[in-house]
């Protein structure tokens, strides 16, 4: 240790970087687990979504064919072409 250095200082600084170097791998570990966390959560609501999305399209289709039905025409099953 330099003598410039001030002992009592330097007694009271040591301790804070021990403090923060121990702590370390913990908020990385924290860090990894939220993150972790936030993805599965994305991935949850991404997949209620798309259920919602296929339900109502199912529901259009059924209504659609009911409306048919109903109706006595003939169903067109040939996919419509676009130019």
């Amino acid at each position: 240790m330099p003598a410039s250095i001030d002992t009592p200082l330097y007694d009271h600084i040591i301790p804070v970087g021990e403090f923060i170097l121990a702590q370390s791998p913990a908020l990385a570990a924290g860090m990894i687990l939220q993150t972790g966390a936030a993805a599965i959560g994305l991935a949850a609501l991404n997949a209620a979504n798309a259920q919602q999305q296929l339900n109502i399209l199912a529901q259009a289709v059924t209504t659609m064919c009911a409306t048919e039905l109903l109706a006595g025409e003939e169903i067109d099953s040939t996919p419509a072409r676009t130019a």
